[in-house]
């Protein structure tokens, strides 16, 4: 399952404003990736997810489309 789907099921979020809501609510902390990307940590079940929050943000908008469309 690839790891935006895995977070967003957790329960994070991406507010209006674009700001990384954890699973319980809490405004989080991100940092910036080499690229310039704002990238978000989150643990799920154990297991450490790096993701970038603009990927998290297009699932939420889009859902599986988003990932159908994929070449």
């Amino acid at each position: 399952m690839k790891k935006d789907i895995i977070i967003y099921n957790a329960g994070y979020r991406i507010t209006l404003n674009g700001d990384p809501i954890s699973n319980k609510g809490n405004l989080m902390s991100f940092t910036i990736n080499n690229n310039g990307y704002p990238v978000i940590g989150v643990r799920v079940n154990g297991k450490r997810y790096n993701l970038n929050i603009h990927r998290l943000q297009a699932y939420q908008k889009f859902g599986d489309e988003l990932l159908c469309n994929r070449r």
